[in-house]
């Protein structure tokens, strides 16, 4: 049964409208700052912005470096046929799959490379409709911090459960600021 998902995907967008109808979270202000002063460093939401862009970039390039790492120290390269025994001569080849370490760098990696990107066009959205800065760290350390966890806690092979709730936060953030996109289009 899955309609707990549909259920699920109702409250992300539900619970955000409401916290905006409700005035919990602050609407955006488009308009208030000309594109040079908004695009500029001395802009607290721009700065955030930089700032989370920089750690999900950094926490994304890590993941790619931690499988190489362990490819080479495991011999653990052989995800192509070409690069059987590239990695330490003094162990066995391993296919990626049989390194239970790279294996869940790789499918860390590439949880990020599947959601960083497009949060990364939703903060630049978010930045250009102007929130208060309230709302920006509200959405924007959110999403960072609970990426970095859901890393965290795969990483170590936590519970599929605790992993499902740092990925729902991160798609809670998500929404809030397609939320705020959408409220400034529509001059709410």
């Amino acid at each position: 049964m899955t309609w707990h998902i549909a259920v699920f995907l109702v409250g992300l967008v539900a619970g955000n409208v409401a916290l905006l109808v409700l005035g919990i979270i602050d609407l955006p202000k488009p308009g208030n700052l000309k594109l040079e002063d908004l695009l500029h460093p001395s802009n607290a939401v721009f700065k955030l912005y930089l700032i989370t862009s920089a750690a999900l970039f950094a926490k994304t390039h890590f993941m790619a470096w931690a499988q190489v790492w362990h490819g080479c120290k495991n011999n653990s390269f052989s995800k192509n046929p070409w690069d059987l025994a590239t990695g330490n001569p003094n162990k066995p080849v391993l296919k990626t799959e049989q390194d239970l370490v790279k294996s869940t760098y790789h499918n860390i990696h590439g949880n990020d490379i599947e959601n960083i990107p497009l949060t990364l066009i939703l903060h630049t959205l978010l930045v250009l409709v102007q929130p208060t800065l309230q709302t920006a760290q509200f959405i924007m350390i959110t999403y960072t911090v609970s990426r970095f966890l859901h890393s965290f806690w795969y990483s170590w092979y936590g519970s599929h459960e605790i992993r499902a709730t740092l990925w729902s936060i991160n798609c809670f953030a998500n929404y809030a600021a397609v939320c705020q996109i959408l409220a400034a289009c529509y001059n709410l």
